[in-house]
């Protein structure tokens, strides 16, 4: 190798190695952005992931006792939990109140995006540092179903507001850059990652190992996005607001997510078996060349 070509080929190999650490940085950029776009940001992606909620039994615990407690507070009747705790348990496991969950949250999910976006809505209210929604339009099905059930003393029951947590208005400046941030590259990162891999195999000296490398920083960068969730989801869990059910909370974060998880899972796969591929390709094909060498440097008879 000439005196030009050494450095050359350093030059190509160190941009190799650029390109790929920029790919571990931009392939869970990528997956976040479309997670976003489709689940947290598009109405129907994100009534898909919460609308088996609505039958988890910790969800129908927590709604129940917080619609329980507040009929029972607004009606200040010695023995009325006894009467009204039943009932609404049976409305909140009935497909009535599903129906009423999922108008709920298609309202919500409005809200929620408008504040995000910074687009902003009335319907929001921010008390206490906690941005939250009223959802007490539950209670006016539940008064009537209770009443049809036989409890007279349900028809007392007033319009209740209630308000449901979302997040902490503290982050509300933050939530919105990030979200404008992930939707403006929903398209641009995961570009931008398949250049970076193209343009690290291209260069690279030997393009099957850069190749299987490629992959398996695709792999990586996918397995730090995993270890953020995680991370991610114990920290938020731990802040919440008192007024947030923990269990609650749990269930419809890990629902929000489980579209993620999915696509980390079918990365993951597709970029080792990649990787193991081009990896054994690579393999076989440097013992052809040695079995060719050496059958050209045999004697011939």
């Amino acid at each position: 190798m000439s005196d030009v070509a050494v450095p050359a080929a350093r030059w190509r190999s160190a941009l190799s190695v650029v390109l790929l650490v920029v790919v571990v940085v931009l392939v869970p950029l990528s997956l976040t952005a479309r997670w976003a776009h489709a689940t947290v940001t598009n109405t129907a992606g994100y009534l898909a992931a919460v609308q088996p909620v609505a039958s988890d039994p910790e969800v129908q615990a927590a709604i129940s006792d917080r619609i329980t407690d507040t009929i029972v507070g607004r009606l200040d009747v010695p023995g009325v939990r006894a009467l009204v705790q039943g009932p609404v348990e049976r409305f909140v496991r009935s497909d009535a109140f599903a129906s009423l969950w999922t108008a709920a949250n298609r309202e919500a999910h409005h809200q929620f995006v408008g504040v995000v976006t910074g687009e902003g809505t009335s319907a929001l209210s921010v008390r206490d540092d906690t941005v939250s929604v009223d959802v007490g339009g539950v209670v006016a099905s539940i008064r009537q179903s209770l009443v049809d059930q036989g409890v007279t003393i349900a028809e007392r029951i007033p319009d209740i507001e209630i308000q449901f947590p979302i997040f902490e208005s503290d982050h509300l400046v933050t939530a919105q850059r990030i979200f404008g941030a992930l939707d403006r590259g929903r398209w641009l990162f995961p570009a931008a990652a398949i250049v970076c891999v193209a343009g690290a195999i291209t260069v690279a000296r030997v393009r099957l190992c850069a190749g299987a490398v490629a992959a398996l920083c695709v792999a990586l960068g996918t397995g730090l996005l995993a270890l953020v969730i995680v991370i991610g989801r114990a920290l938020y869990l731990r802040a919440l607001p008192a007024a947030v059910p923990a269990t609650a909370a749990r269930v419809v974060f890990d629902s929000l997510v489980a579209p993620l998880w999915h696509a980390i899972g079918d990365v993951v796969a597709v970029a080792v078996a990649v990787a193991i591929v081009l990896g054994l390709t690579r393999l076989i094909a440097g013992r052809a060349r040695s079995v060719v060498g050496q059958a050209a440097r045999s004697p011939k008879l």
